[in-house]
């Protein structure tokens, strides 16, 4: 008994299927190393094999023991359970939300759905009720975090990270200075678009000889990229928070927010990709029926709305290398990612 309860968990990685098997395999290897007997390491064998499931036989006292000690958490105080819980939440964080909430919701309720939970009797008398209550509070909160915009932030949540361009110049200048790369790449991809979906453009060499009418067209393009930005991102604000958002012009940028609201992470996602997809898509798409005299304005309204993406570019790559259920509170100029509380 005392042999599978050391080696039962030794190998264990959650993104496996087969860590009992693997577990048996190790505890056969080194207990045949130690030179014990056949029947022994079989019987360690059998006993590790039987908590992948937990439902030994009712002839199989050592497994039933086993099998109450491995599920003895579930019995724990709340409190205790709760830091196991948000544990387990830590081990899975590279399976998406919806899904760990789904199969995590599907594998308690199955347990809460067996006759009792503790084969010995002293471990029912002590830990069945506690337990049940354990996994139907759990349940709850699986089911309970509506991940929608909201005004109040859930009460198992806190700020993980942060930052304030109001507050702190250097990222705000490192931004700026990470823009101007995103400006020569995007003007390349769109010189490339433009020869392809309209080669007059470039013959003759008539589009570099800006005139005044041209260079007019250029300065409009300038202040309705920020303008036609900022009110995409608002628009979106609008859609999910049916709430008017707030605009604001700061040094070098603009912005628009929503900073009574939290937004979970995928709506805040097409918030801060929105202005970039849309003015690029339907700039290629009129590129072939633009005006020669205006390509220039057009042009620049795209390169600079890529290049002055780069905020929002910088935003969704933390939010896509982290955490799926976390919320996002935008106030412009600063913003602040929330998520679940882990236990230390």
């Amino acid at each position: 008994m005392k042999l599978a309860a050391w080696f039962h968990d030794v190998v264990y990685d959650p993104k496996a299927n087969d860590n009992e098997a693997q577990s048996a395999a190790y505890a056969q290897n080194a207990l045949q190393t130690l030179g014990l007997e056949p029947e022994t390491i079989a019987a360690v064998q059998h006993l590790i094999l039987s908590t992948q499931h937990h439902n030994p036989q009712p002839d199989d006292l050592d497994a039933q023991i086993l099998a109450d000690a491995d599920l003895a958490i579930l019995g724990a105080a709340s409190d205790e359970f709760g830091r196991y819980a948000q544990a387990i939440h830590a081990e899975y964080v590279w399976v998406p939300e919806a899904i760990y909430r789904r199969e995590r919701g599907r594998v308690l309720k199955a347990f809460l759905g067996r006759p009792r939970l503790y084969y010995t009797q002293p471990l029912h008398e002590r830990f069945e009720a506690q337990a049940r209550a354990n996994l139907k509070s759990e349940i709850q909160q699986l089911q309970g975090i509506s991940m929608n915009p909201t005004k109040t932030l859930p009460e198992a949540y806190q700020q993980l990270y942060s930052l304030d361009l109001s507050k702190n110049i250097l990222a705000l200048i490192a931004l700026n200075a990470a823009a101007l790369p995103i400006f020569f790449i995007a003007g390349w991809v769109f010189i490339r678009l433009s020869i392809w979906l309209r080669p007059a453009y470039w013959q003759g060499g008539e589009i570099l000889a800006l005139g005044l009418g041209e260079l007019i067209g250029v300065l409009i393009a300038i202040v309705l990229m920020l303008v036609i930005h900022e009110a995409i991102h608002g628009i979106f604000f609008w859609i999910f928070t049916k709430e008017r958002p707030r605009f604001g012009f700061h040094g070098l940028y603009a912005y628009a927010a929503a900073p009574d609201w939290y937004l979970p992470r995928n709506k805040y996602l097409v918030v801060g990709l929105a202005p970039l997809v849309l003015i690029s898509v339907v700039g290629v798409l009129v590129m072939p029926i633009t005006p020669l005299v205006a390509f220039p304005a057009l042009f620049t309204l795209l390169v600079l709305n890529a290049a002055g993406a780069i905020g929002d570019i910088y935003v969704t790559l933390r939010l896509l290398f982290g955490p799926e259920d976390v919320f996002v509170n935008d106030h412009g100029d600063k913003f602040a990612v929330f998520g679940r509380k882990i236990a230390a």
